[in-house]
């Protein structure tokens, strides 16, 4: 009964640090503005379907790397569409995706997203696991 404290603690912890403000605005020239992390991002709450297609499109035409593309699926799917299950398959994807340490931010993200999937599916232990290794970072 101690240990909800500490997880949500430790969940909250990692929300406040995985803040993404500092992402520059997608060009607005060219065809490939649409392709980019940040325009993806922008739209994954209001037009989920939109930034799946994008995904997609850009996976095929390789504009985006694995990683962005998992973490951005990831996006899509636990804000856009509350489909949290597939949102932690993706999550999971691009935590296990070497280039993911590269991006701290993105990986403490991430990182939250997982540990709350785990907490809210039961699999505490994993979820505390999660945060420990934010906090480390």
């Amino acid at each position: 009964m101690r240990l909800t404290p500490i997880i949500c603690a430790c969940t909250a912890a990692l929300l406040l640090c995985s803040c993404r403000t500092d992402l520059p605005d997608a060009a607005t020239d060219g065809p490939d503005s649409l392709y980019t992390a940040a325009h993806i991002e922008k739209i994954a709450l209001d037009q989920p379907e939109e930034a799946l297609a994008l995904l997609d499109e850009a996976e095929e035409q390789r504009l985006l790397s694995p990683f962005e593309i998992s973490d951005l699926r990831c996006l899509v799917y636990h804000n856009g569409l509350s489909h949290y299950r597939t949102a932690y398959t993706h999550a999971l994807k691009a935590y296990n995706d070497p280039e993911a340490r590269n991006h701290p931010e993105k990986f403490l993200s991430l990182m939250a997203i997982m540990a709350e999937e785990c907490h809210n599916n039961g699999d505490y232990p994993q979820s505390v696991d999660y945060c420990a290794e934010g906090l480390e970072l």
